[in-house]
């Protein structure tokens, strides 16, 4: 048994409990528990109707310890669930999930385009004529809102589905305009695509992690149209993923710009003839339960990692690895991404200059990690610094600010009336959005503080010279080695038990006007 089939076999229950499998509900298969069951929401997270895909791929699933394959009770479920998707589907074609008339575009419009596609490839066997027509029906809604809205803010992953959802409704039902929308997106893909070192801008860097999504995706759409362009950026994005498939079996950690620690399997197992493919698909088997997985995932990302698992396992039964290709955590340099990996024996250090040079070290011949550090935390009575940045990639740089957001009860209802009055027009709904983003995610101001760190790489040791200058003298704390998500990303903030093991050593120190600290750590 293969470690994705042993691990599919233990999904079910969990996606089960989430849907509301009482037919005679009006939310019946509704994969929103907060909406149907705890009632903690006032309108059903479209997104979460991706579970019927899971669903469907259990119903096809031959296996001894699947009691699902083949049941009408699931069959009734995942047309509940169709039904539930098109009854919420607004009437520009798109759907809402994380607000009330969010009217999202690749997220989450094109993600449950795909996996109604998914869906329909697996049922469209054992279905009616009538839902066969709802299917339709959803997905020529969906068109005109994929084909004229856009993003402001670059996100390679967001095109990629977007392009794949145009594909895959052009599969089924035929229009010019999904094609011509797919090349223009296809134009704008491989403009913030570095060809040199291999990834795409996921707003205003590299991240490993949403580089595999956007393999994945891009792989299904080789799938259907064998694309030369689409293949190119996928080979390429492989050589790039393999250089942060850590010899610990964890991925990318502290190195992207999203700070996505999950790698998403499908074009890595589609690809696996490959050198990459190979080398990454046997890391894949050889580190499976290092990794962040489904079951980490909160329910929203659970629902769609499922289907993506199943993807990646069929796959895998339909081509051949290269059971002896092994990554080899060669030193490298990608500039233009601000990291670059060195190799002393059997100790591999890869740096993220470009984000305020946090770092790891691995010892290859253990597959242990030997140490991390993300970076300076700095506490004053004002507010909290970090250096886990885009500011520069060396010398003298400034503290960024950081202030969370939550809302109070007051503001959290101004936000709903606002977005129910204003945001019916797609076009105002798409500006608010963006408005949205630029105050969760870029609204990190550079503060009047500054650091420096040099690195000093020697024969037996790593040498961390940090340098921290406040511009008054009022008490401040600082953190060497702490964890800290200067970025908001939903799907972040994921952990497992070998990020909190004994390496894991934070330093806290207090001070005034300035601070020189030196970490040291032996190799």
């Amino acid at each position: 048994m293969s470690h994705y089939e042993a691990y599919l076999t233990g999904l079910s229950s969990r996606l089960l409990s989430l849907v509301n499998t009482s037919s005679y509900s009006s939310s019946y298969g509704c994969f929103d528990k907060n909406y149907w069951h705890f009632k903690t929401s006032d309108f059903p997270n479209a997104a979460k109707q991706q579970g019927i895909c899971g669903l469907a791929k259990f119903y096809n699933f031959k296996h001894k310890d699947n009691g699902l394959y083949k049941s009408q009770k699931v069959l009734d479920i995942i047309t509940g669930g169709i039904s539930f998707l098109k009854d919420i589907q607004k009437n520009d074609g798109s759907f809402d999930e994380w607000y009330y008339n969010e009217r999202g575009w690749a997220g989450p419009t094109a993600y449950l385009v795909h996996a109604l596609y998914d869906t329909y490839q697996e049922i469209k066997d054992d279905i009616s004529k009538e839902l066969k027509s709802t299917i339709i029906s959803i997905f020529q809604k969906a068109s005109p809102h994929l084909i004229e809205s856009d993003e402001k803010h670059p996100l390679a992953n967001h095109i990629a589905i977007a392009m794949l959802a145009l594909v895959e409704i052009n599969d089924v039902h035929k229009d010019a305009n999904l094609i011509k929308r797919y090349d223009e997106l296809l134009d704008q893909l491989e403009s913030f695509f570095n060809q040199d070192e291999g990834w795409t801008l996921e707003y205003d860097g590299a991240d490993p992690g949403y580089q595999s999504a956007t393999l994945s995706f891009l792989a299904r759409i080789h799938r259907i149209n064998n694309c030369k362009r689409v293949e190119r950026i996928c080979l390429k994005s492989l050589e790039f993923i393999e250089k942060f498939c850590y010899p610990d079996g964890t991925f990318s950690l502290n190195m992207g710009s999203r700070h996505t620690t999950n790698i998403f399997y499908f074009g890595v197992e589609y690809f696996r003839e490959t050198t990459s493919g190979s080398r990454i698909s046997n890391w894949i088997e050889d580190n499976f339960h290092s990794q962040t997985l489904p079951l980490d995932h909160d329910d929203n990302y659970f629902l769609y990692r499922v289907h993506e698992l199943f993807d990646a396992y069929c796959e895998s039964i339909n081509k051949s690895t290269q059971k002896s290709a092994k990554i080899e955590y060669k030193s490298f340099n990608y500039p233009q991404a601000g990291i670059e990996a060195m190799r002393k024996g059997n100790v591999y250090i890869i740096i993220s200059h470009s984000r305020g040079s946090v770092l790891q070290i691995f010892d290859i011949e253990k597959k242990e990690l030997i140490a991390i550090d993300n970076g300076l935390i700095v506490k004053n009575k004002k507010n909290v610094y970090t250096s886990l940045w885009f500011n520069g990639k060396e010398g003298k740089r400034n503290l960024t600010i950081i202030k969370e957001k939550h809302f109070t009860v007051f503001t959290f209802i101004l936000f709903r009336l606002f977005f129910i009055i204003f945001a019916r027009n797609r076009k105002l709904a798409y500006n608010f959005k963006n408005m949205i983003k630029h105050i969760l995610i870029f609204n990190k101001k550079p503060s009047k503080h500054f650091y420096t760190r040099d690195i000093v790489i020697q024969e037996d040791q790593v040498l961390i010279n940090d340098y921290i200058e406040m511009s008054n003298d009022d008490e401040s704390h600082a953190s060497f080695g702490d964890h800290y998500y200067s970025r908001y990303v939903p799907q972040s903030s994921l952990f497992n038990s070998k990020r909190f093991s004994s390496y894991f050593k934070v330093k806290k120190i207090s001070f005034n006007s300035e601070l020189k600290h030196t970490r040291k750590i032996k190799l």
